[in-house]
């Protein structure tokens, strides 16, 4: 088929929809006076509470459209509330402040002796020693490793 004859089959088929869907919404705007009365239908209607300015009545004696799912329901199940879990606050760690200085060497002394300021104050450590909390674990030339809360701690040489 040419498109010229599929054009004059699909633009009167395309008109003649929309001319009844528009003549079906305008036939559905009447007036209230063409809704069925409540007396012809198979039960009884309930008092609406909506006030007599609006433009229609509300039919509200109708059954619950949920109710159908209590009967897939028989058993009534008792769930157990989860047990509240308190969240565990571990305290805050404040980890003092390091700056690895340099090693200091003796020649008199095997072990070795690390310059670090720790918190703003100069101090000597040696391997072992313990001081705030800190641990000194192994000291080189360009790093400090100490162990603080079960945590190591590598400090490289300030230059």
């Amino acid at each position: 088929m040419n498109k010229k004859r599929v054009n004059m089959i699909l633009i009167p088929s395309v008109i003649t929809v929309w001319i009844l869907a528009l003549y079906r919404i305008f036939s559905l705007t009447g007036s209230v006076s063409n809704l069925p009365d409540s007396s012809a239908l198979p039960y009884e209607a309930k008092e609406s509470s909506i006030s007599s300015y609006d433009a229609m009545d509300l039919l509200l004696n109708y059954r619950d459209p949920f109710g159908a799912i209590e009967f897939f329901f028989r058993e009534k199940i008792d769930f157990e509330p989860a047990p509240v879990i308190e969240p565990v606050i571990e305290p805050e760690v404040i980890i003092p402040s390091i700056k690895y200085i340099g090693l200091v060497e003796k020649n008199d002394n095997t072990r070795g002796v690390a310059l670090a300021v720790i918190n703003d104050r100069s101090r000597l450590l040696y391997e072992g020693d313990t001081l705030m909390g800190l641990e000194v674990k192994k000291i080189d030339r360009d790093s400090l490793v100490v162990e603080f809360n079960k945590m190591r701690l590598r400090y490289l040489k300030v230059k």
